[in-house]
């Protein structure tokens, strides 16, 4: 559904959409926050009008529009109003909110709040299979997909500033959005590569690192002690990056990339950590996430970041956000 065309001064409308409970609500009030100007659950009826009042307006570098929809017929009547105008009009984008089953049935506990197709006749369960079954189309056409399941609206906000620095023109328009996790406590749901480190040196069996983190140097430096696969993780991220222009040629917006280990402390933590420097000193935006890392208070900010290559020296320094 993007349109490419436009430039830096190009308007950007962002389609806010996914699975019920999956955050649609919190992730708009985060695009405010970022400058978007956000309309929710706009009538079908109001969709067209809208579409062209927004069309009429002067260009402007820092017009951030988002529309949250909360339907499939919403989609189709946005759709159909997109058509009739000029292409240059928008730079369109798909943003889809899921999350994993269990995690959506809490939500809902916890909220008391009732899902939208329960109202047909359908238990919560059969609810949240049918609407993501009804969704997947609009999923495969999606330029962003995130998965909620355990993101905190700290990190969401960040991943969604990631995401809209990509997509400004300032850098590569692909974000690389990089999340270490244990594999005891299952893979991430949205992830499309997935490695595996459990062959590294595990600083678990150090007593004095065991309760310690991959973010720190004295762990990564235990972690990459071994010359002979740390050559083979070097080797192995120098290939993962000469995929990523690929990736952009076939216009794509984001590649998520998970690394995990057994807990998801130490030595995914600190591969990440490696494949992020490497992604900044290209110039792309790079959003990562500790999933499971136990960290000490004082380097809580560190699970979610998101990392800016510094415009004046990208191969040395990045700057950080969030």
């Amino acid at each position: 559904m993007a349109s490419n065309k436009g430039n830096l001064m190009s308007r950007e409308l962002w389609i806010v959409t996914g699975l019920s409970g999956a955050g649609k609500s919190l992730a708009l009030k985060s695009l405010e926050d970022l400058g978007f100007w956000c309309v929710d659950n706009l009538p079908c009826a109001l969709m067209k009008p809208y579409i062209e009042l927004e069309a009429r307006k002067d260009v402007d570098a820092n017009t951030w529009r988002a529309l949250g929809l909360r339907g499939i017929e919403q989609i189709k009547e946005l759709r159909e109003s997109l058509k009739e105008l000029p292409e240059e009009s928008f730079t369109t984008r798909i943003l889809f909110l899921e999350c994993d089953e269990a995690t959506l049935v809490k939500r809902y506990s916890e909220s008391r709040r009732r899902h939208p197709l329960i109202s047909e006749g359908l238990g919560l369960l059969k609810a949240l299979k049918q609407e993501r079954e009804a969704l997947q189309p609009i999923r495969e056409r999606a330029d962003y997909v995130i998965d909620t399941s355990n993101l905190s609206p700290h990190a969401l906000m960040i991943r969604l500033e990631s995401i809209q620095t990509a997509s400004s023109g300032q850098s590569p328009p692909l974000l690389v959005h990089i999340q270490s996790f244990g594999f005891k406590n299952g893979a991430p749901a949205d992830a499309e590569w997935i490695w595996d480190m459990r062959f590294l040196p595990n600083p678990y069996y150090n007593p004095e690192l065991r309760h310690r983190a991959g973010v720190e140097a004295e762990v990564r430096d235990a972690v990459f002690s071994d010359k002979t696969l740390l050559d083979w993780v070097e080797t192995q991220i120098q290939h993962f990056l000469k995929l990523l222009p690929m990736y952009s040629e076939q216009g794509r917006r984001q590649l998520n990339l998970a690394i995990g280990c057994t807990g998801g402390q130490h030595r995914s933590v600190a591969t990440l950590e490696k494949v992020a420097g490497e992604c900044l000193k290209l110039g792309y935006v790079v959003s990562i996430h500790h999933r499971d890392t136990r960290l000490r208070p004082e380097l809580e900010g560190e699970r979610s970041r998101f990392l800016l290559p510094s415009q004046t020296k990208m191969d040395e320094t990045a700057v950080v956000v969030g």
